[in-house]
């Protein structure tokens, strides 16, 4: 990998906003920071001054990241401000997503903050994470993160935790749906027009839908296939079943797969064939929907099934808006992909996992850096797939990336063909691959015979 050169241009101009709320050395030394993230560098404070060749702005990136006053409420406000005005008059009302993920960590998991043991179902084992919730936006290819929670676990506190609660910070344990509500409100409290909310089974519970209902919102959730439909008893069974005082209703349980094989109509979606490159249609979903009662989730709400034959699963999903028709409901849920992508990028392209800082404020603003630096790369594929000149398809943010890189590279050019900038970036940059050329191992202690211990200490170890 070649040492960065140069602050890179989109994250420059990305920054410049920060400069009221921030110091002149801290703006540099997350602008470099984010470079250095872009570039490839992991999110190690180690490898960020090597990639930077020791400059003195990264090596008090430690300073800036655990003592430094930052307000970070302020900063996130001048962010999603940031966000409003690069696509001034292009937010009518998107799609808010709502997910959760896990930031694993190998090393110092007891002194990180907000790093509690969970159980992982992709890994099918317990794990030592940060668990995330997390609001996305998305609208007609414009995506942007919003906001982001801590999921602090009910139950005994970590080391790191424990630690802030004896310097008075509060840790405060609240279930993910709480944490949702609050990011959906903080959202539309700071201008972001939402009509739609989507989300995975695992949010997929009553009072999450009933906190929607009251913000007036259109939701739509996948469901767990233990779901069960209520279904009006026929009349003829119904007289069977009387027994004492009468009653007006009558409902039975019937599980979502039972309930859709015996409603039948099932229609096909997907690509109709095309004329000029002569492939033949392709079914991509074949959905049933009905506008029904379930036993777990208060009033009416429509359940639409759907069946992908390319991989043979089945995926139920529940809206409470009763007019939309099954391709409607899942066009929409279709978008809650963007999410995993995100979750994807910054996990591999930004190293959110690798970042080696404990502290609550060192969490905070790495999370920080991810997720604005997230913002900027999308909105460069944006401005791209945007121009009037480019007649091509959206670029990836994996594009984006490389392009940076290849700027990176042509600044590096331009050094080396400047004789008076070539010698010393180019004795600088030796000096650093010798000083960590060599990395020695650590001496081993030799074995030595131990003082027979107490009866106190006994004791204390056996218990």
């Amino acid at each position: 990998m070649l040492p960065c050169t140069k602050i890179i241009s989109f994250i420059e101009a990305g920054f410049e906003d920060l400069a009221a709320e921030l110091s002149r050395a801290q703006l540099m030394t997350l602008m470099m920071a984010a470079t250095a993230l872009v570039l490839g560098c992991p999110f190690n404070l180690s490898h960020m001054a090597r990639s930077w060749l020791g400059a003195k702005s990264v090596n008090a990136f430690w300073y800036v990241v655990n003592a430094a006053k930052i307000e970070f409420t302020r900063v996130e406000d001048v962010r999603l401000k940031m966000i409003q005005k690069r696509y001034a008059g292009r937010l009518r009302g998107g799609r808010f997503i709502i997910d959760d993920t896990m930031s694993h960590h190998s090393k110092l998991c007891r002194v990180i903050h907000a790093v509690f043991t969970f159980w992982d179902h992709v890994l099918g084992t317990h794990v030592k994470a940060q668990c995330l919730v997390f609001l996305y936006y998305e609208e007609d290819g414009i995506k942007f993160p919003i906001g982001w929670r801590f999921y602090y676990k009910e139950g005994k506190l970590g080391a790191g935790q424990e630690k802030e609660r004896q310097l008075g910070s509060p840790i405060a344990y609240k279930e993910k749906y709480r944490l949702a509500v609050e990011l959906i409100t903080e959202a539309q409290q700071k201008g972001f027009i939402c009509k739609v909310v989507v989300e995975d089974s695992w949010f997929c519970i009553e009072e999450f839908m009933k906190e929607l209902r009251q913000l007036d919102l259109v939701y739509i959730f996948e469901m767990k296939e233990n779901r069960q439909i209520q279904v009006s008893i026929p009349p003829e069974r119904r007289r069977q079943k009387e027994r004492g005082r009468k009653r007006q209703k009558w409902y039975e349980s019937v599980s979502l797969e039972a309930f859709f094989n015996a409603m039948g109509g099932e229609k096909a979606y997907g690509f109709a064939r095309d004329l000029e490159t002569g492939k033949a249609e392709k079914v991509l979903y074949w959905t049933q929907a009905a506008v029904v009662k379930m036993k777990a989730y208060a009033g009416k709400h429509t359940v639409v099934r759907s069946y992908d034959p390319t991989r043979q699963t089945v995926k139920f999903l529940i809206t409470n808006a009763l007019s939309w028709e099954a391709v409607k409901v899942i066009t929409e849920y279709s978008v809650r992909w963007v999410i995993e992508e995100f979750f994807r990028n910054a996990k591999q392209l930004l190293d959110m996992e690798g970042a080696c800082v404990r502290s609550k404020q060192g969490v905070t603003l790495a999370l920080f850096l991810v997720t604005y630096v997230d913002a900027l790369l999308h909105f460069e594929v944006y401005r791209r797939s945007a121009s009037k000149h480019s007649p091509s398809e959206p670029v990836t943010v994996q594009s984006i990336i490389r392009l940076a890189q290849l700027e990176n590279v042509e600044n590096f050019i331009q050094i080396v063909e400047d004789t008076e900038q070539w010698i010393p970036f180019r004795d600088r940059w030796l000096s650093v691959l010798k000083k960590h050329a060599v990395r020695e191992r650590t001496v081993r202690k030799p074995l030595v015979e131990l003082e027979p211990s107490c009866p106190a200490q006994e004791d204390e170890r056996a218990a």
